[in-house]
C-alpha cells in the first residue's frame, strides 16, 4: 500500500483501544520533529500505570507539500489507527503547529467518511502552544513568514473565530501557551 502521509512512521508507545495520540509541532517545515518528540512524556504516563493506548503519528512536511496536505495526512494517518487499532475513543495532545492540526481535525469542515470516523471517535483535544491564527502569528512575528510562506499558497487559513462553532458537541478542549494554565472548555 501507497505510504505517502507517512502512516508507516506512526509510533505505538502502548497499545490500547481509547487513545491518547501525539502530533508533533514543527512549523510545519522542521524534520527534527517527528512522533519520537513524545516519547518522555509517555513514558511518564506508563509509570501512572495507564491503560490508555498511546501513539504518535507523523505528516509530511513543508516546502514538499502545501497546506491543507499536512490535515489531510493526519485525518488520513488518525483514520488508518482508527480501523487498525480498532479505537473506541481519541484523545488528540498536539503541540505547536501539532496543536494547529489538532484544532483544525476538531473542527474540520470536510465531509469525507474518514473524517466523520474520526471526529465520532474523538472526544477531547490538547493544544498546547499552537498557532490559531496565522494574522495575529505575523503580526506579532513578522520574521515568522520564513515558515510561513513555505508551508502556505494561496490556501487561506481559517482564524479560529470561523471554525470554533464545528466543535464536536461534548468534546473537551483543553489549550495551553507558554507560561500559562491550561483553559478547559466542554461545548455543551
Amino acid at each position: 500500500m501507497d505510504d505517502k502521509t507517512l502512516y508507516g512512521k506512526t509510533v505505538e508507545f502502548n497499545e490500547g483501544q481509547n487513545a491518547l495520540v501525539f502530533i508533533h509541532g514543527g512549523a510545519w517545515i522542521d524534520v527534527n520533529n517527528t512522533p519520537w518528540d513524545f516519547q518522555p512524556m509517555c513514558q511518564d504516563i506508563l509509570k501512572l500505570n495507564c491503560q490508555c493506548g498511546l501513539y504518535g503519528i507523523e505528516y509530511r512536511l513543508s516546502p514538499g507539500v502545501k497546506h491543507p496536505t499536512h490535515l489531510e495526512d493526519v485525518i488520513e494517518n488518525l483514520y488508518r489507527l482508527v480501523i487498525a487499532k480498532d479505537l473506541n475513543q481519541l484523545q488528540l495532545v498536539g503541540h505547536s503547529v501539532g496543536a494547529t492540526l489538532a484544532w483544525q481535525v476538531a473542527t474540520c469542515e470536510l465531509d469525507n467518511d474518514k473524517v466523520k470516523l474520526v471526529v465520532s471517535k474523538l472526544n477531547a483535544v490538547w493544544l498546547v502552544d499552537g498557532i490559531y491564527s496565522i494574522r495575529e502569528l505575523l503580526e506579532e512575528y513578522p520574521d515568522y513568514n520564513y515558515f510561513v510562506s513555505k508551508a502556505f499558497d494561496n490556501v487561506p487559513f481559517e482564524e479560529p473565530e470561523q471554525s470554533v462553532t464545528r466543535l464536536p458537541q461534548e468534546m473537551n478542549t483543553h489549550i495551553k501557551r507558554t507560561l500559562g494554565a491550561f483553559i478547559s472548555t466542554s461545548v455543551p
